[in-house]
């Protein structure tokens, strides 16, 4: 009987099938894998929209910043979150919200070249930044980490403003299976949406603190208005029924001091008018550096004498002292710098101004211009809006000093037009230092 051989396979296609059922449990494995990443990414994507919905109800700053760090640990499953500020100084960041941190407040040192290893704003490299290990010379050695996901926090000017960052602990690290590579797109989706947030409360923190500035403000200039010009007033009733020569040169002086200083309040509204009209021009002129230093100090020293203040003046590698640039300008800033300097400091105490050579080319040259009193200094909250409009010294000062608040902001806004900036140096009790850089023009004919 002959064979029937189409009832049976033969090895060939026995192979073949075999191979085609592999191949499809190979893709139902993959399926399933990728339908599994996605589940995966689904949930942490409602994690993160409720994170950012209890986030963006957050009444204050410290409670965003808490409820952030918070949603890093829960979303990723790690166990310390945490958001840092970048420090006035620019060389610190410190802890402004925590998740089982340990501790409430932290400043550890950054480098600014952190922000080398990512591409923030381009959106075809985005990366989260991490540590698969902490280094000895990490800036997160001191929080006991043992490994590090973090991505920058930038404000709406498109400058650092500090971390958000998630980690597990020396003690956790074989209990985790840190895989930073897969929780780096999921991380940077999450921080930009929190970046968003953060800003977003920044920038109304900052309008609602400068409506009530402002409306400070127009309380503080009609008394600081009214005060000169009742002295004005009084002074002429005087004068008009005083016959005696003596209350006579005694009114004019105090009409002269009075006016002078109402004259000062005007100048300051004028100049900040100008400024946020882009009205304020330069005038670039010859002038000697030496004598217009002598002219700051001559018009200060008599409140610094009142007070029994020593002013130490000091110039360094200055190879010459004839400039031109807007002298009048310049002077007003330095008058003004060295004014708040007597101002917030004790009697028969220090202040110094030193101006240096920083560096020069063919056409121009760097000067640094510093001021340091020896105050209270100026708080930690308060250096961050010192030089806003209509700011004044905050009440933990503690020092009976008048002013619009207007003078800082004048001073910072005319040495931007001369290409600096003034930043400050400044610690409770430690006093405060005020310096800028500008370029002049050397005067080549002296």
């Amino acid at each position: 009987m002959a064979a029937d051989t189409g009832r049976f396979l033969n090895d060939q296609q026995i192979g073949e099938l075999l191979s085609k059922i592999r191949h499809y449990e190979l893709s139902e494995q993959k399926y399933r894998n990728i339908q599994s990443r996605l589940d995966m990414q689904l949930d942490i994507f409602k994690r993160i929209h409720k994170c950012a919905q209890a986030v963006f109800a957050a009444e204050n700053l410290r409670e965003m910043t808490n409820l952030i760090a918070e949603g890093v640990v829960d979303i990723f499953q790690l166990e310390v979150g945490a958001v840092f500020s970048l420090s006035t100084t620019g060389d610190h960041i410190e802890l402004l919200g925590e998740c089982n941190v340990g501790q409430t407040e932290l400043s550890v040192p950054f480098d600014s070249r952190l922000l080398a290893r990512i591409d923030f704003w381009n959106f075809g490299k985005q990366e989260a930044v991490w540590e698969t290990s902490i280094a000895d010379d990490s800036a997160f050695k001191s929080m006991n980490l043992a490994k590090a996901i973090y991505t920058p926090l930038f404000n709406n000017a498109r400058k650092f403003e500090g971390l958000i960052l998630g980690g597990i602990t020396q003690s956790g690290k074989n209990f985790y299976d840190f895989k930073p590579a897969e929780m780096s797109a999921s991380f940077m989706v999450f921080s930009q949406m929190m970046n968003g947030i953060y800003n977003n409360m920044l920038a109304v923190r900052q309008a609602l603190a400068a409506e009530k500035a402002k409306g400070q403000f127009l309380t503080n200039i009609s008394h600081e208005m009214r005060t000169p010009l009742n002295a004005i007033i009084g002074m002429v009733q005087i004068s008009e029924k005083s016959g005696a020569v003596k209350d006579y040169e005694k009114a004019v002086k105090q009409i002269a001091v009075s006016s002078k200083h109402l004259l000062g309040l005007v100048d300051n509204l004028l100049d900040l008018a100008r400024i946020d009209e882009n009205k304020l021009q330069l005038v670039a002129e010859p002038f000697d550096l030496q004598e217009l230093i002598d002219a700051v100090l001559t018009s200060i020293k008599p409140i610094s004498a009142a007070k029994k203040q020593r002013l130490n003046v000091s110039f360094h590698k200055i190879r010459q002292f004839s400039f031109i640039g807007d002298r009048l300008r310049l002077s007003q800033v330095l008058l003004n710098l060295l004014s708040n300097a007597v101002k917030f400091t004790p009697e028969e105490k220090p202040i110094f101004m030193d101006i240096t050579e920083k560096s020069r080319d063919a056409q121009k040259v760097l000067l640094n211009f510093s001021v340091k009193d020896s105050g209270i200094g100026v708080s930690f909250e308060f250096q961050k809006r010192i030089f806003f409009p209509f700011e004044r010294s905050d009440e933990s000062l503690s020092v009976k000093a008048v002013g619009t608040g207007l003078g800082l902001v004048i001073s910072q806004r005319i040495v931007e037009l001369m290409g600096g900036r003034i930043e400050l140096e400044s610690a409770p009790q430690q006093g405060a230092r005020f310096y800028f850089d500008v370029w002049l023009l050397p005067d080549k004919q002296k």
